[in-house]
């Protein structure tokens, strides 16, 4: 089956289900959204964790459908969260460090550099 299909598929199926599971929260908890997110992107970190180890030959088209559609539709924070302890699983601890703190500050900042742009551009 065409490898993006099988992403596709995993995408519906991850995505509708991180909006059912932050609907849920957020209709059953007296808490804001930020405990739905914090809750869900924890999920995945471990749907993650679980999946790569099941998973682990790389060309398995159940890889393109859970791993790259399903998680990767679900959180993308279960991708950083793989890829920093991957670097510390191989002794590379400044590497894993550098991904670790680098990319959440950039990340905050380029969503802000956009949420500027967007607004200058709307006015």
């Amino acid at each position: 089956m065409n490898k993006i299909l099988l992403i596709s598929l995993g995408s519906v199926l991850g995505a509708n289900l991180r909006f059912a599971l932050q609907t849920f929260i957020e209709n059953h908890s007296k808490s804001n959204s930020d405990l739905s997110i914090l809750l869900i992107n924890c999920t995945g970190c471990l749907v993650l964790g679980l999946l790569s180890a099941l998973l682990y030959k790389p060309d398995q088209p159940a890889r393109y459908i859970w791993i790259i559609g399903f998680v990767g539709s679900f959180t993308a924070f279960s991708t950083f969260s793989a890829l920093v302890s991957e670097h510390f699983q191989h002794g590379e601890l400044i590497t894993a460090l550098e991904y670790g703190i680098l990319e959440p500050i950039l990340g905050i900042g380029m969503y802000t550099l956009g949420m500027i742009a967007g607004r200058f551009l709307l006015h």
